[in-house]
């Protein structure tokens, strides 16, 4: 049966032999470059391959077996010795490959020497693009992996590509900030200038959460962020604010149609306390709300649907997934887990559609939701 599927034949055939064969054959389906010689006599014919990919990603994907795909995979890559051979292949010829957790580390160790080297002509799109796309992998989203680590192997990825959007947005204003007067900066800072301390912010979250379960290779990174954002925009934030301040703002601390703090009440609070004696309203207050902080929350809360899903495992094993809310919007996975996770690319392609095309998204009237949930950001 062994030999019918997947081809595999040997003088004296062993599980252990069978697996080295499957995992190397699934590596080398993915693999966008040539595999190394020393492994090429442990591939499986072309038929047995296409076999042993499908094999091994329902594995990957089940709920219940996958720790067993994970633990056997690690093993298998140290016996064949698997991280000598990625550091002579290029990113880009891995992305495809969910074989093994130390490709996930190539990829990493890969990602933060280009931010580190292109940090002046950084193209943060790309990183942000390759950063996306193994988040979604699984050796970083499978239930399979504890989740510390899954935690962990997310913020390493969300780390490096907010420090390349935080390189980019400096590489904008290398110049400095040059403003005609404090009007000026101040819409300058609401539109695009906090997004300095946003992803100063950002990265040191992430590379904390990643640092707490080992993967502290954000280290060299984080000294880089750090001198740019206390050496460098500080700085120039510093000196561009305090001509305004030494210039006249300071003696009337006013700039025009924005409102003072203590405007708030009369012009926030009280409209809506009128509009009836039981109106009752509650104000966060905080000094330490930065303004970068709220602007994110407001996206948040603006731009985040949450939609009830529907799972039923079929016959054959594979689970459906879909949203009764959105007529046709459906999806299937070998796992539970993959189910959910191709129904929220589902929901969000069906989601931005609507909204492009201008048709009613929700309903007025909130309801509550059970898990399963399916949340997207437009």
């Amino acid at each position: 049966m062994v030999k019918s599927i997947f081809g595999y034949t040997e003088e004296s055939p062993t599980l252990r032999n069978l697996l080295v064969r499957l995992l190397v054959s699934d590596f080398a389906h993915d693999l966008e470059a040539e595999l190394p010689g020393s492994l090429q006599n442990l591939l499986l014919p072309r038929s047995g391959t296409a076999n042993a990919v499908v094999c091994l990603a329902q594995w990957r994907d089940s709920g219940s077996k996958g720790v067993s795909y994970d633990l056997l995979a690690s093993e298998a890559a140290a016996i064949l010795h698997i991280p000598d051979y990625l550091h002579q292949i290029e990113l880009e010829k891995l992305l495809d490959v969910k074989t093994f957790l130390d490709v996930e580390k190539a990829i990493v160790k890969g990602l933060l020497e280009r931010v580190k080297s292109t940090a002046d002509t950084i193209d943060a799109e790309s990183i942000r693009n390759i950063a996306t796309r193994r988040q979604a992998g699984h050796w970083v989203s499978s239930v399979s992996i504890p989740e510390s680590q899954r935690k962990a192997r997310h913020a390493v990825y969300e780390a490096l590509a907010v420090a390349a959007e935080f390189f980019d947005l400096r590489n904008k204003h290398q110049d400095g900030f040059d403003f005609d007067d404090a009007v000026a900066m101040y819409h300058a800072y609401e539109e695009e200038l906090y997004k300095f301390d946003q992803k100063y912010r950002l990265f040191c979250e992430n590379a904390d959460v990643a640092g707490s379960q080992g993967w502290d290779v954000l280290k060299p990174l984080r000294e880089e962020v750090e001198a740019c954002y206390c050496n460098w925009y500080l700085t120039q934030v510093g000196l561009s604010w305090g001509k305004f301040v030494s210039s006249g703002l300071l003696d009337k601390w006013k700039i025009d149609n924005i409102p003072n703090e203590n405007q708030f009440f009369q012009k926030h609070v009280k409209p809506q306390l009128d509009e009836s004696e039981r109106r009752r309203v509650f104000v966060v207050i905080s000094d330490a709300f930065r303004y970068e902080i709220a602007q994110e929350l407001t996206n948040l809360l603006n731009g985040t649907y949450r939609f009830k899903a529907e799972l039923e495992q079929d016959t054959d094993g594979r689970w459906s997934s879909w949203v009764d809310a959105l007529p046709g919007c459906a999806a299937w996975g070998h796992s539970e887990e993959a189910a959910l996770s191709a129904l929220k690319d589902a929901v969000q392609a069906y989601v931005e559609d609507m909204i492009e095309a201008g048709d009613e998204l929700l309903s007025d009237k909130p309801e509550v939701i059970e898990a399963p949930v399916v949340s997207i950001t437009v």
